[in-house]
């Protein structure tokens, strides 16, 4: 529906390390943007929908607070893992 908001939230699944129950957190933070959007600006059109996700934080910042405690290596330096790893060894 949202072109923006779609986007954003597929960004921040790619961050996400909880797999079950992702689509509940993707769902919330959907309805927490769209009633932002209609309290802020009196309608969530595609433009009020754009400035709150732009206000709303960085994909990886917003998916990291949901990853919490759920692994060992945050997703944001899994990447890194590799790398290091071959150095070692």
């Amino acid at each position: 529906m949202f072109k923006s908001l779609d986007a954003y939230l597929s960004e921040i699944n790619q961050y996400l390390a909880v797999k079950e129950g992702g689509d509940e957190i993707l769902a919330e933070i959907r309805s927490h943007i769209l009633e932002k959007a209609e309290s802020e600006f009196g309608a969530a059109t595609e433009e009020s929908v754009r400035k709150i996700v732009a206000s709303y934080g960085r994909p990886r910042e917003v998916a990291e607070k949901y990853n919490e405690g759920s692994e060992i290596i945050a997703p944001a330096f899994r990447k890194h893992l590799f790398r290091y790893t071959w150095m070692l060894f």
